[in-house]
């Protein structure tokens, strides 16, 4: 377990085997911009090889999240990357049922 803020991390952080299956979960950080994502792509682009999954969820601000879009295009732009599923959606919003929380989701693969 690695107990740091995104931009304390570095490639010795996130060292894994090639040969396993990786699954990214990013949820609701995304869309902070408290950090640099390009920083976050490079050491994930540095350390990541073999088979990568990138599960990304944010708060859908009216044309979807910018940074989302951001964070996918340096993959796109430098890897092969595959989107699985891109999709907009509702959330049940406990303190005001008539007015759901609106979520932006994408699912892309990447090989190194």
């Amino acid at each position: 377990m690695i107990n740091k803020g995104i931009e304390q991390l570095d490639s010795n952080d996130l060292e894994t085997n090639e040969q396993s299956i990786k699954f990214h979960v990013f949820s609701n950080i995304l869309d902070v911009n408290t950090f640099n994502l390009s920083n976050l792509f490079e050491i994930i682009n540095q350390t990541q090889n073999g088979q990568n999954y990138f599960i990304c969820v944010s708060p859908d601000y009216y044309s979807g999240n910018l940074r989302l879009d951001e964070f996918i295009n340096y993959f796109k732009n430098s890897t092969d990357c595959l989107v699985i599923s891109e999709r907009k959606g509702e959330i049940d919003n406990p303190s005001n049922p008539s007015k759901p929380w609106q979520d932006y989701e994408k699912v892309f693969k990447i090989n190194y």
